[in-house]
C-alpha cells in the first residue's frame, strides 16, 4: 500500500507493546485480548527486550482467537536504542488499519475497550488522542524534572498531556503529526518523551483526552522508573535537548517550533516548562549502535579463534 494511504475497508487496530526485562509482559496482552470485543481486527506487535526469546507465548495467544494476527520482535538484552525509537519506527511503517495503540506492560483494559475508544475517537472526527486514565496537574520535581499529581476521572477528560503507558489514536492523524523527522520523539529514551509528544500534538491542534477507568487503568508500575536496576541505555539521553526546545524554541535535532505554541502549552498546564534547569552532566549514550557492528555477528568462536576485524 502506498505511503500515507489508509485501509478504510474495516476498522482495525495496530497494537504495539514494548517490554523491557519484564517477565510478566504477556499478561498485559492476555488482558488486552480477553477484554477485546472481537469485532475490530487486531494486529499485535510485541517488541521484547529480554534475555530469552518468547515468541511462542504470543503465537499461542494469537492462535486462541479469531480475527487477529501478531508479530514478535526480539530485541537483544543489551540493546541501547530505547523504546521510543522502536515505537516511532513501528508507527512509520504502519500503512494499513485505522487506529494505533501503544501500551506498556502493567496497563490493564476493561471489557470492549476497543469499541469504546473507537466510538470516542470517531465522535471527535479522528482529531484526538486518548492517553492515560487520570486527570493531572503538573508541578516541579526539583530543578530538572516535572511531577504529575493524578486524580481519578469518570469520563473522557481533556488533559493535553501524554501518558506513555497508553496512547490510542487514528493512524493517519498520528503519522501526519511530527517534530523534525519524528512522529514520536525517538531521539529521547525516557525523560522528556511525554512532554515533547504532548507539545507536538498541541502544536498540531490534536487534543489529548484521558480515558475513564471503565476502559483502561494505568498503574504507576513501570519496569524503568520504579525499579532501580541496571539499564542498557540512559534515561537522560538528549533530555537537555528537550529542555532547549522549550527554552529556546529550537534544538539541534528537530529544529524550530513557534515560541507562542510553547507559551500557550505552558499556559494550558499552568506550568512554566522553561523554568526547568538543564542537567549539569552529559546524560547521553554513546553515538554508535551495537547492532551496527559486524563484529557482533560472529558467534562464540570469536573467543577461541584469532579474529582480527576493524569496522
Amino acid at each position: 500500500m502506498p505511503e500515507g494511504v489508509q485501509n478504510d475497508s474495516i476498522d482495525s487496530i495496530n497494537v504495539v507493546m514494548y517490554s523491557y526485562r519484564d517477565k510478566d509482559a504477556i499478561k498485559t496482552l492476555e488482558n488486552l485480548m480477553q477484554k477485546w470485543s472481537g469485532k475490530i481486527f487486531l494486529f499485535v506487535h510485541w517488541h521484547d527486550q529480554y534475555g530469552t526469546t518468547r515468541n511462542k507465548m504470543l503465537e499461542d495467544l494469537i492462535n486462541s482467537y479469531d480475527y487477529c494476527n501478531g508479530a514478535y520482535v526480539k530485541v537483544a538484552w543489551d540493546d541501547m536504542q530505547g523504546a521510543v525509537d522502536y515505537k516511532d519506527r513501528r508507527l512509520k511503517v504502519t500503512f494499513g488499519g485505522r487506529y494505533h495503540l501503544s501500551i506498556t506492560p502493567g496497563t490493564m483494559v476493561e471489557q470492549d475497550w476497543d469499541l469504546k475508544l473507537v466510538d470516542f475517537v470517531k465522535s471527535k472526527n479522528m482529531n484526538v488522542i486518548v492517553s492515560g486514565s487520570n486527570k493531572l496537574k503538573i508541578d516541579k520535581d526539583g530543578p530538572f524534572f516535572i511531577k504529575k499529581e493524578l486524580s481519578e476521572i469518570n469520563d473522557f477528560t481533556l488533559t493535553n498531556f501524554i501518558d506513555r503507558n497508553f496512547i490510542f489514536g487514528n493512524v493517519i492523524k498520528m503519522k501526519n503529526s511530527f517534530l523534525g523527522d519524528y512522529n514520536l520523539p525517538g531521539w529521547l529514551k525516557y525523560y522528556g518523551e511525554e512532554e515533547i509528544l504532548s507539545m507536538q500534538y498541541f502544536k498540531d491542534n490534536i487534543e489529548i483526552y484521558a480515558a475513564p477507568k471503565d476502559i483502561v487503568a494505568v498503574s504507576k508500575y513501570t519496569t524503568i522508573e520504579d525499579f532501580n536496576y541496571y539499564l542498557t541505555f540512559s534515561k537522560y539521553h538528549n533530555y537537555n535537548e528537550a529542555l532547549n526546545l522549550f527554552k529556546n524554541g529550537e534544538n539541534n535535532i528537530v529544529g524550530k517550533i513557534d515560541k507562542e505554541i510553547i507559551n500557550n502549552f505552558s499556559k494550558f498546564h499552568n506550568f512554566d516548562f522553561t523554568s526547568l534547569s538543564t542537567l549539569p552532566f552529559n546524560g547521553n549514550d554513546v553515538a554508535y549502535q551495537r547492532s551496527d557492528s559486524k563484529f557482533d555477528q560472529f558467534n562464540g568462536s570469536r573467543f577461541i579463534k584469532d579474529i582480527r576485524k576493524v569496522d
